[in-house]
């Protein structure tokens, strides 16, 4: 680690502007973010990162990935993704 703070993947929700883990109208609870993905910018670097609600998922896109609208309500908490890719490090500790 080099000491600095860490980072939080930028995750929206799919087919939305908003980002939010948790509630929606479906779940009778305001949208917050109540889950996030942190990570060392030192050892990784975030080049994918999103937010699973099904609910809010277009027609074509729930039938083109085998998902059903409800899929989500399987947690009060949403699925959040977050492909990260290591960062190499060079003898000396360098990037």
């Amino acid at each position: 680690s080099d000491g600095s703070a860490l980072r939080f993947a930028p995750t929206r929700v799919l087919g939305e502007k908003a980002i939010y883990t948790w509630g929606g109208e479906t779940r009778g609870w305001w949208r917050s973010r109540l889950d996030y993905i942190a990570y060392s910018d030192a050892s990784a670097r975030a080049t994918a990162a999103f937010v699973l609600d099904t609910a809010a998922l277009p027609d074509m896109a729930l039938g083109r990935h085998d998902l059903e609208r409800g899929d989500s309500n399987a947690s009060d908490h949403l699925i959040v993704v977050t492909d990260l890719d290591p960062i190499e490090r060079r003898a000396g500790g360098s990037r």
